[in-house]
């Protein structure tokens, strides 16, 4: 994920430029620094997605909605990173039926 917006501190000190990379531990730096949110732009992923959402049978992705909706069920859902994560994790399911692949994560 790339930074739509520079993330400040609450003394508006620069912590991170527009267009960085969010990695794993720029995410616990930023949670160190007591940054609640950021803004992101889409990647390529959430591009290919979103044009993949069009050619899966609604029922499997209606499927799908339900399992992830059940693992994020103690999440702040009005975040829109954790909205675009569950799109996200929506679609892989719907794909991964789709293709006849198993969905136990052990078995990739």
């Amino acid at each position: 994920m790339v930074l739509e917006e520079p993330v400040r501190d609450v003394c508006q000190r620069l912590i991170l430029q527009r267009g960085s990379t969010l990695s794993t531990d720029t995410v616990k730096m930023l949670k160190m620094w007591g940054v609640p949110e950021v803004q992101v732009v889409s990647d390529d992923e959430c591009a290919e997605a979103a044009s993949d959402a069009g050619t899966i049978d609604p029922a499997i992705v209606a499927q799908g909605e339900e399992e992830v909706n059940a693992l994020f069920r103690y999440t702040a859902t009005r975040n829109p990173l954790v909205l675009e994560l569950k799109k996200l994790a929506v679609l892989r399911k719907a794909r991964k039926r789709t293709d006849g692949r198993p969905d136990d994560p052990n078995t990739e």
